[in-house]
């Protein structure tokens, strides 16, 4: 059969080796440099986890009301700052913070992250190794005409379409995440205010001042719950943190003007913070499966345009399908990453919260030391 000037033959595209061995190459990439993640956050997770568990008995199940007793004080009496540090916390609190550690960069959502690239790392060899056959269904009998220019006004709209889609996407993860950590860096700023506040509130007896740490650490410790998607006892208490208005009213009248502002600020802050959960779930919010599909079958309606270009050199059209495939793969993790804004290589770092634990710790004990002097003078 004659081949006209504007057919041209239809070159080897390679073999199947060729076609799967770089994008098996780049799953295997992949799941090394996440497996490398899960090791370094590992670390950070045994802040929490090699501590005392010696919770029992504890000054949190003591009754606060009989602080001043004999037996109270003679108990908590010559104990070293780190006990009462580990005391500070409960049992119950102990998995929350355990969890907490277990949460970030966890191999479970790591694979949720990965499974739109890998999608794409599959399905974009796949249409390449079905090329020969689709190439023979259109044209049988004959070859591959040169049909360039005709891709290229598929391309243009596909193509456009394909980046507008993407980029709205991208950008709306981006928000969210951003979003999130204003939120939770003003939160937790809040926290440490509240707590730096009621240390200098020199109106308040020790025992008022180590119940508002108290509350603030119940809080604390809701927020943690909700972060991390942790079931939540029955018996869990909601909205800890108004309690420290009702501990506020223990306090007689303030006769100077700094500690009614101080007041004031704690009273709004505590206001602040009571909305610090978001009870719709933006927190947890993610990209609809569905939209995910959209992308999917967009990117692979581009790629199949670009398995039609004919550059009379099948080195260089394999060349340009695994460059589009890995520009495909990328963005797909890259939204997948940011999408999920605790978890991955773009995750917002939790470590501030612990920091204001161990802070609000401090504060508690300096506080039960000065109460027990107190008692003994």
């Amino acid at each position: 059969m004659n081949i006209s000037a504007g057919e041209s033959a239809t070159p080897e595209r390679g073999d199947l080796v060729e076609i799967f061995m770089p994008p098996l190459g780049l799953i295997l990439v992949g799941f090394l440099a996440l497996s490398f993640l899960v090791v370094c956050t590992s670390g950070f997770r045994r802040q929490f986890r090699f501590r005392t568990r010696c919770v029992s008995p504890s000054f949190c199940h003591a009754s606060l009301t009989s602080l001043s007793s004999t037996s109270v004080l003679h108990y908590f009496r010559n104990r070293s700052p780190e006990e009462d540090n580990v005391r500070f916390y409960t049992r119950g609190d102990f998995r929350v913070l355990e969890h907490l550690q277990l949460y970030q960069n966890n191999p479970k959502y790591l694979f949720k992250i990965g499974i739109p690239t890998v999608t794409s790392l599959i399905f974009c060899p796949i249409i390449m190794a079905v090329y020969k056959p689709t190439a023979r269904f259109l044209w049988p009998n004959r070859t591959q005409p040169a049909i360039n220019e005709a891709i290229a006004c598929f391309l243009a709209p596909a193509g456009m379409v394909y980046a507008v889609s993407f980029g709205f996407a991208f950008q709306q993860v981006l928000q969210k995440q951003l979003d999130i950590t204003a939120r939770l860096n003003n939160d937790f700023s809040e926290m440490e205010l509240l707590m730096k506040l009621t240390k200098k509130l020199t109106c308040l007896k020790s025992t008022t001042r180590m119940k508002m740490y108290l509350a603030l650490k119940e809080e604390i410790m809701t927020v943690i719950q909700y972060i991390t998607e942790m079931p939540r006892a029955q018996n869990n208490k909601e909205g800890a943190i108004w309690d420290i208005v009702d501990h506020l009213r223990e306090i007689p009248t303030q006769k100077h003007n700094v500690d009614r502002a101080i007041i004031h600020d704690i009273v709004k802050y505590v206001g602040s913070l009571n909305s610090i959960v978001d009870k719709v779930g933006t927190l947890h919010a993610k990209i609809h499966p569905l939209q995910w599909v959209f992308l999917e079958v967009l990117s692979f309606s581009s790629f199949l345009g670009i398995q039609m270009v004919k550059c009379e050199s099948y080195r260089l059209e394999m060349c340009m399908s695994f460059v589009t495939c890995l520009s495909i793969s990328m963005s797909c993790y890259i939204v997948a990453d940011i999408d999920n804004p605790f978890h991955g290589f773009f995750r917002i770092e939790l470590k501030s919260v612990l920091t204001i634990l161990e802070n609000l710790a401090v504060c508690f004990h300096e506080e039960l030391m000065t109460d027990i002097k107190l008692e003994h003078i």
